[in-house]
C-alpha cells in the first residue's frame, strides 16, 4: 500500500501506528468494549452467506497438482432440462503449463452424479479419483506451451445437501435454476481448476433452455438464437474479463426481465439488466432506481466502476441472500429494506471481483470492504434520521462493531462456518476504519484506488501481505 505523506517523520511515526495496529487486529482478539455485541438485524443477516448455508467440510481441492499449469479460458455448454432435472454440457479449456515435460493436468470435479461422455483436444484419458480428474495429455508440454482439453458430460448436477447448482420454483410455483458457487461449488457442476488464486483471462458461457425462459450470466450477452431443435433457444454470454470460478453463474427461469441505464458521463452509459420473479416486477422496477446512486457513491470512493464495458446486473435466485457473481448480482429478494445488501454486493465488484482474495484464508479482503462499503454509502446518502456526512458513517460502523475474540485470517478453510464468520465481516470493515482514522481521509482513499490498480493485482489475486505493502 502506497500512502502520501509531506514529513518523512510524520511518515515514520503514522506507519509504525499503522504496523501496530494492523497486526494488533490481524492476529489478536480485540479488548472487550461491551458485554456482548449489539443485536444483528435481519437485514443484516441476509448479507452472511453463513445465513441458511449447509455447514459441510470441503473436499480438499488438488492444490499441489494444480501449480503445474494456469488457466487462461473456460468455454461452457450447457443443456438444461428444467422438467427432468438433467443437463447435457461441455467445458472447452485452455491451459498454459508451468513447468518442462508437462504429460498430464489434474482437475477439480466432485459430482458422482454427472457422468463423462467422452473427452477431446490435449486430453487422451481420464480417471476421476475421488473429487478430482486426472487428465493425461496427448504429449510432453513444456514451460509456456498452450494446450486445450474438453470435457463432455451429463446427468443431474445437484447434489444432495448443496446449493452449488439448484432446480427451484419461483413464487409463482414456475420451474427454474440457479447457481452460488462460493467457495467450494464450481466443481460441482462444471470441471475446472477450482481457486480463487487462479483467474481465467476469460470465459464464455452457452445456455440451451427452452423457449419462454430467460438466461442471465455473466459479462455481456452476445446472442439469444433459436435451437436446431424447436422449441430451444441459446443464450451465449461472453466475460471479458479475468474472473474465478467461483463467480461464474447462471440463473435461467421464467423471469420477467428489465433493463435501465447507468450514466457514468455526459456521453457514456451502462447496461444495468435485471431478472426478478414475475410477481416482484413493479417493486424491482421502483427499488432498483436507486442503483444508479449506489454506483455514482463507490465510483466517488473507489475510482470507475471495474466492468464498465460490460454492465452491472441483478438476478433473483433462491437463497436468502446475496451473491457478487462478477457483473451479475444473485439477489435472493426483493426488498425495499435490503438497500444495505445491494451496496455490499456492488462493493465487491471492486473488491472481490476485481481484485480477488487468492486464499480463503484472506477472505476478509473480500467481505470487509464490501462491508465498509455499506458505511461509505451512509456517508453519502445519509441513514436514518441521519443526513449525509460522517454522522451518518459513524452510526452505521456502531451497528458493524464486533468486539467478540477471534482474528480475520480464517484459521480453518474447510469450514463454511469458519469462512463466513461475522468476524471477516464486521472486524474487517472496523479494520479498515481504524485505518481511515489514522492516515487520514485522503491518504486512505488513494492508497485503496493504489491497491486497485496496482499492475501486480489488479483483476488478479491477492493475500493480506499484498494489502499491508
Amino acid at each position: 500500500m502506497a500512502f502520501k505523506h509531506t514529513s518523512p517523520t510524520r511518515q515514520k511515526v503514522k506507519t509504525i501506528a499503522i504496523l501496530f495496529s494492523l497486526v494488533g487486529l490481524l492476529l489478536f482478539p480485540t479488548l472487550k468494549l461491551k458485554a456482548q455485541n449489539p443485536p444483528v438485524p435481519d437485514w443484516v443477516l441476509a448479507k452472511s452467506k453463513i445465513h441458511g448455508r449447509p455447514f459441510l467440510k470441503k473436499t480438499v481441492g488438488a492444490e499441489a497438482r494444480q501449480q503445474k499449469f494456469d488457466a487462461l479460458y473456460y468455454g461452457l455448454h450447457f443443456k438444461i432440462d428444467f422438467l427432468h432435472r438433467q443437463i447435457w454440457a461441455s467445458a472447452h479449456e485452455h491451459f498454459a503449463s508451468l513447468q518442462n515435460n508437462l504429460t498430464a493436468i489434474t482437475l477439480d470435479f466432485n459430482n458422482k452424479q454427472l457422468t463423462i461422455d467422452s473427452i477431446a483436444g490435449a486430453a487422451v484419458s481420464y480417471t476421476r479419483n475421488g473429487s478430482f480428474l486426472d487428465i493425461a495429455l496427448d504429449r510432453p508440454y513444456q514451460k509456456g506451451d498452450t494446450f486445450s482439453v474438453t470435457i463432455y458430460y451429463s446427468g443431474n448436477p445437484e447434489k444432495p445437501d448443496t446449493i452449488s447448482f439448484k432446480f427451484d420454483y419461483t413464487l409463482d410455483e414456475e420451474p427454474y435454476v440457479w447457481t452460488l458457487s462460493e467457495p467450494y461449488g464450481a466443481r460441482d457442476w462444471w470441471p475446472c481448476k477450482d481457486t480463487p488464486a487462479d483467474k481465467a483471462d476469460s470465459a464464455d458461457i452457452f445456455v440451451t433452455v427452452p423457449e419462454g425462459n430467460v438466461v442471465a450470466s455473466n459479462g455481456f450477452m452476445v446472442s439469444d438464437t433459436a435451437d436446431s431443435e424447436a422449441g430451444w433457444h441459446t443464450v451465449h454470454w461472453h466475460e471479458s474479463y479475468p474472473i474465478a470460478t467461483y463467480l461464474i453463474s447462471l440463473v435461467s427461469g421464467p423471469l420477467a426481465h428489465f433493463q435501465d441505464y447507468y450514466h457514468y458521463s455526459a456521453t457514456d452509459s451502462m447496461l444495468l439488466d435485471y431478472y426478478v420473479f414475475p410477481i416482484l416486477l413493479y417493486n424491482a422496477q421502483e427499488y432498483f432506481k436507486e442503483v444508479p446512486d449506489y454506483l455514482d457513491a463507490l465510483s466517488h470512493f473507489y475510482g470507475p466502476y471495474p466492468f464498465l464495458k460490460e454492465k452491472y446486473g441483478m438476478a433473483q435466485f433462491g437463497w436468502h441472500g446475496g451473491m457478487e457473481h462478477q457483473t451479475i448480482t444473485s439477489i435472493g429478494g426483493v426488498y425495499k429494506s435490503w438497500r444495505f445488501l445491494y451496496v455490499h454486493e456492488l462493493g465487491h465488484q471492486w473488491f472481490g471481483d476485481k481484485v480477488t482474495c487468492a486464499t480463503w484464508r484472506d477472505i476478509w479482503l473480500n467481505e470487509g470492504f464490501a462491508t465498509y462499503s455499506e458505511a461509505l454509502y451512509a456517508q453519502w446518502a445519509g441513514l436514518d434520521e441521519y443526513p449525509p456526512g460522517m454522522d451518518a458513517y459513524h452510526a452505521y460502523m456502531d451497528r458493524l462493531l464486533y468486539t467478540d475474540d477471534g482474528t480475520i485470517i480464517v484459521a480453518d478453510t474447510t469450514r463454511f462456518s469458519e469462512i463466513f464468520s461475522r468476524i471477516v465481516y464486521y472486524k474487517g470493515a472496523w479494520l479498515l476504519h481504524m485505518l481511515r482514522h489514522v492516515i487520514g481521509n485522503d491518504a486512505f482513499f488513494t492508497s485503496l484506488r493504489t491497491y486497485l490498480n496496482d499492475p501486480h493485482w489488479t483483476y488478479g489475486s491477492v493475500r493480506t501481505e499484498n494489502f499491508v505493502q
